[in-house]
């Protein structure tokens, strides 16, 4: 006794596994290019913000070089007159208030001016500047 829908269904089901195998395999392809792009379009979007933080640094740094160049040529450092400077480098601190000190250094590597105090203390012992950490 053989039903007529034995038949069929041998013949449907390999179908439709075959159908769903392939719906499967398409939607792998499909997901794996939205990665792909989504991947694409991550890289462009951080290469592109890698390139204006450079420019940003590279801005910052030439107004740096701008100011050091300025700071220079001012009366007080090209004079090496120390009471000048002192009064001098602390106004600096209002256009850069990041900074950590000024400091004017002569040829021979001395520091004869700075914005902060000459004296620190070591292990509860003062020192002369230079010598500070």
């Amino acid at each position: 006794m053989n039903s007529p829908a034995l038949p069929l269904r041998r013949g449907l089901l390999p179908s439709l596994m075959a159908i769903v195998a392939l719906a499967l395999v398409y939607g792998g392809v499909i997901s794996n290019k939205d990665y792909q792009q989504t991947k694409e379009a991550l890289a462009r979007d951080l290469a592109a913000r890698a390139h204006r933080t450079a420019l940003d640094i590279r801005n910052q740094l030439a107004g740096y070089e701008t100011a050091l160049g300025a700071i220079a040529e001012s009366r007080c450092v090209q004079d090496r007159d120390a009471t000048h400077c002192r009064d001098y480098f602390p106004g600096l601190y209002k256009r850069y208030p990041e900074t950590l000190d000024f400091v004017a250094i002569d040829n021979l590597g001395k520091v004869f001016a700075s914005s902060r105090a000459r004296t620190c203390e070591t292990r509860g012992r003062p020192r002369r500047w230079p010598h500070c950490a």
